[in-house]
């Protein structure tokens, strides 16, 4: 199979992390400065720990495609993806905001996805659906399509998608945060659970609409980072779907039993005080260099 072929070194997928949507058209998007510096360090603290206990971390972004971008290696690699690549994979596309945006280029170029971590950019909320997954009903397609980011037909899911390559590399146990919770991280916590993929959900790791009153302009609200309020979007969102469209989505009962049965964590499960390496250089204390990097702009 595709992935077998291309990727042999011994990497163990088993337990891995996925980022939903950590981009600058989502962080670009949140009230206030501080609080999207204070994110940031969070995340950066959060990714370092993944690295360091050698959980590979899988990225999805939304835009306008459907593509898998492979690990080109498989060795440790403390290389950062081009700055062409992150913005054809949408990173560091989003609303003009100067002093997040720079906040935010400066993060991802520094935490973002390395040569041997995988990206995929996806057109739904779901970072997880396969070609199986639009054979469904027509129910459940008109619920794909009326999520899509972009206002066209559904589009084809290829069929080197991420889903495929976690359930190739024998994904069993799958850590999310990103965005939005209630959204993005929801549909794709779903769908990782019905593929049988034991998912935990970080809630102090994720941004939530502070309203969630959508009203066709997503500039009329602000994201935020609340773990408390991620918590009670996500419960809602789905009782909602388990009690208006588990027909429509095809959940079997065995399915919504799973799907409500949700495990939240916290970052700092994860989160590394302890010595880092930062552009090959040893850092002692990560949240002394993070506040100095990314609060008071310091290099």
């Amino acid at each position: 199979k595709f992935i077998k072929q291309e990727i042999t070194a011994p990497v163990d997928y088993s337990k891995s992390a996925l980022i939903i949507d950590l981009q600058f058209g989502c962080v670009g998007l949140m009230e206030d400065v501080g609080a999207a510096k204070e994110y940031l360090k969070e995340m950066a603290s959060f990714i370092n720990g993944l690295r360091e206990q050698s959980i590979p971390i899988c990225w999805a972004t939304i835009g306008d495609q459907n593509k898998l971008y492979k690990p080109i290696t498989n060795e440790p690699n403390q290389t950062i993806r081009s700055n062409d690549e992150l913005e054809k994979m949408g990173f560091t596309k989003g609303p003009k905001n100067s002093e997040i945006e720079q906040i935010y280029l400066e993060f991802i170029r520094e935490y973002g996805p390395r040569l041997n971590e995988v990206v995929y950019c996806k057109t739904s909320k779901s970072a997880l659906l396969e070609p199986s997954d639009l054979n469904k009903s027509e129910e459940y397609n008109a619920i794909l399509k009326n999520e899509l980011y972009v206002d066209a037909e559904l589009p084809e899911i290829p069929i080197d998608n991420l889903a495929s390559f976690m359930l190739e590399l024998g994904v069993r146990d799958l850590i999310i945060s990103g965005a939005v919770s209630s959204h993005c991280v929801t549909e794709s916590y779903i769908t990782a659970t019905t593929k049988g993929i034991n998912t935990e959900i970080v809630s102090d790791g994720l941004l939530s609409w502070k309203t969630d009153q959508y009203d066709g302009n997503y500039l009329s609200d602000f994201l935020t980072c609340d773990a408390e309020l991620s918590e009670i979007r996500i419960r809602s969102k789905i009782s909602d779907i388990i009690t208006g469209e588990a027909g429509d989505r095809e959940l079997s009962n065995a399915d919504t039993d799973k799907i409500r049965d949700i495990s939240f964590i916290s970052l700092t499960s994860f989160n590394t005080p302890n010595s880092i390496f930062i552009n090959n250089t040893p850092v002692i204390n990560n949240k002394e260099y993070m506040n100095n990097k990314l609060v008071n702009n310091k290099p």
